[in-house]
């Protein structure tokens, strides 16, 4: 699987996020108990931030510091 190969080099903090998200992504049976009353489901497509990080690519950021400062206090989370 293309996450269990990208999820070596990731730090160890990330390894925990990821198995949850995978669980919940590729879950191929569903859980008969489980009670929806829309009757809808709920699709997890990964951004630009998430993709650059699987694929171990560059993301350049550019007119960072034009940002309200509440946007870049997100970064640092």
């Amino acid at each position: 699987m293309l996450i269990n190969s990208k999820k070596d080099n990731l730090p160890k903090s990330f390894y925990y996020i990821l198995d949850t998200c995978c669980d919940k992504l590729f879950q191929k049976k569903k859980k008969e108990d489980e009670f929806n009353p829309l009757n809808m489901e709920i699709a997890f497509k990964p951004g630009l931030f998430l993709n650059a990080i699987l694929g171990g690519y560059n993301l350049i950021l550019k007119n960072i510091s034009n940002l309200p400062t509440i946007i870049l206090e997100r970064f640092n989370e």
